[in-house]
């Protein structure tokens, strides 16, 4: 009887232990799609350390295995508990899952909505797209981030190499950072294959540029020498001049650099911003890594703020004065001490805007010191006063502008044009496009800052310069170029000689001020106040530039605010 007892006794303690080892040989998985294995294995996040640049090409580390003993006793009554548990768990499953589905028919109403399932919008405000119907999903507020917590919270949301759309909202972040503005995206035709907000602030900033066909290629790798020329472009969005080109560069593979990329990466070089890989090569074909984006976004913040201290200490030139002499006036100052080259300005009206003279390239014209004067300026019109102003630069940086001075034209020179401009408005004073007819209220000829260039300047009332506004914002901003590029042609055939030509709004008299006129990427003061109260608007909507000896054309458009 006692072995009977004894067989039926080990037989139920075998039959109860059986549920309990297929609850331990199934019951470890965890959440689903981590199947268990042995020893235990830990979850790869793929978050990147931000005070470390990743190593694409370092290989994964094997996992960790975990301590199989140890375990305390409290964690063996967690797990008996659980086992006594998984009944009541099994029970409500079926209830769980009818749960779940009623929920996904709440989110499949709200997505047809345009809700995220909690009764909030998520229509993306930011308009990221990524020109595939794939919209840039963006919750960060980045105005609230400091400058170092940016880059640090940028690169942990990059899961690969950088693209051209990851460089263009670098750029954007690091122009608002430091301006304090919030930038203004082109309008969302600009590119085939992107709408991101990021890309459209970027290229109305002037930071980036489209590839060809009116394509970006957002998802295209960034190299060293596409890094160094965006940040070089974000100097001028930010109005903090650099060198213009004369710094030299000494590598092995100089021949490699892109000519567009060229001043940049010596900027950049020189000044130690970006930083060689190689002592004795620049590397700027190789593919930008996290480290060197770090290093651009940090150095050319540390350039800014040097340049700012610099500037405010140094002097305006002194001692300007202004001779005319039959239509010409020659411009001279004391030298600056340490003074490389001058920049020299111009107005009609002594409150401005002052322009300053450019080059055949469309910068800043340098003006070097000399002893009895260091500008001659031509082609001024009889009866009308002109006012200049002189600034210095030093170590690339310009100083303060001085004191005004004037002069008025005893005779005009330009009575040479007369004819011409006569023409031009006889058979060219009105543009066609698309259904706007843009008419043009005055069209002038003068001479250049030298013998061989012209100037056009090609003016529009406030009625017009609404149309051209909103046929460039319809997509017309080639057809518009074509056309004045027609007449700018002709126009240097004519004289044989270079032509520096414009296309301005031009107003006064303004009570209100014109705001969506502040800001524009040719002319730095585009909005000036009179001394009645009244504002006046200089306003380039186009600059082009037509070299006669190598036909070719240079150009520059304005900086689209909002509104425009």
């Amino acid at each position: 009887m006692k072995k009977k007892l004894l067989i039926i006794g080990v037989t139920v303690l075998i039959l109860a232990m059986v549920p309990v080892a297929a609850l331990n040989l199934f019951g470890d998985r965890g959440e689903e799609g981590n199947s268990g294995s042995i020893g235990g294995s830990e979850q790869h996040t793929g978050e990147k350390n931000p005070e470390e640049p990743l190593d694409r090409d370092e290989e994964p580390k094997e996992p960790e295995l975990e301590d199989p003993e140890g375990t305390s006793d409290e964690e063996d009554q967690e797990d008996r508990e659980s086992e006594e548990n998984a009944g009541d768990q099994d029970s409500n499953a079926s209830e769980s899952e009818d749960s779940q589905e009623s929920k996904d028919e709440e989110k499949d109403k709200d997505s047809e909505n345009g809700n995220n399932g909690d009764g909030n919008s998520d229509g993306n405000s930011d308009g990221n797209s990524d020109g595939n119907g794939n919209d840039e999903e963006e919750t960060i507020v980045w105005g609230d981030l400091g400058f170092s917590d940016t880059m640090d919270v940028f690169l942990q949301e990059i899961e690969e190499d950088l693209t051209r759309r990851d460089l263009a909202k670098l750029s954007v972040l690091f122009y608002e950072q430091l301006s304090g503005q919030e930038a203004t995206p082109a309008w969302e035709e600009t590119f085939e294959d992107t709408q991101s907000t990021w890309v459209l602030k970027a290229y109305n900033l002037g930071i980036v540029s489209d590839e060809e066909d009116g394509k970006f290629d957002p998802d295209r790798g960034i190299t060293r020498q596409e890094g160094a020329h965006t940040f070089y472009r974000i100097l001028r969005a930010l109005d903090r001049p650099y060198p213009d080109g004369d710094l030299e560069l000494i590598a092995e593979d100089v021949e490699r650099i892109d000519n567009y990329a060229y001043e940049a990466v010596a900027f950049m070089d020189y000044y130690e911003i970006l930083p060689r890989r190689d002592e004795n090569k620049v590397n700027p074909e190789k593919q930008i890594v996290e480290g060197e984006i770090k290093a651009l976004w940090n150095n050319t913040r540390q350039w800014v703020e040097s340049y700012d201290r610099y500037s405010e200490g140094l002097e305006a030139p002194t001692g300007v004065f202004a001779e005319e002499h039959q239509g010409e006036a020659k411009i001279g100052w004391e030298p600056v001490e340490d003074g490389e080259y001058y920049h020299v300005y111009e107005a009609l009206s002594e409150d401005g805007p002052f322009h300053a003279f450019s080059d055949r390239n469309g910068r800043p014209l340098k003006v070097y010191w000399d002893e009895d004067y260091s500008l001659k300026v031509t082609g001024l019109t009889e009866g009308q006063t002109y006012y200049y102003r002189v600034r210095a630069v030093v170590d690339g940086i310009r100083s303060p502008k001085s004191e005004v001075v004037k002069v008025t034209a005893t005779s005009s020179v330009n009575k040479d044009f007369e004819d011409y401009e006569a023409y031009l408005m006889k058979d060219y004073n009105h543009f066609e496009l698309g259904d706007q007819i843009v008419e043009f209220e005055n069209i002038e000829i003068s001479r250049g800052s030298d013998e061989e260039e012209l100037n056009l300047r090609y003016y529009v009332d406030g009625e017009n310069s609404e149309k051209l506004r909103r046929v460039i914002q319809e997509g017309y901003r080639e057809d518009l170029r074509t056309l004045y590029g027609y007449i700018i042609r002709e126009m240097s055939d004519f004289y044989e000689k270079d032509v520096n030509a414009y296309l301005i709004y031009e107003d006064s008299g303004l009570e209100e001020f014109p705001q969506k006129y502040q800001d524009n990427r040719i002319e730095e003061d585009p909005i000036g106040e009179g001394s009645d109260g009244t504002y006046f608007v200089w306003f380039p909507y186009l600059e082009m530039i037509w070299d006669y000896e190598h036909r070719d054309f240079s150009h520059r458009w304005f900086y689209e605010n909002e509104g425009a």
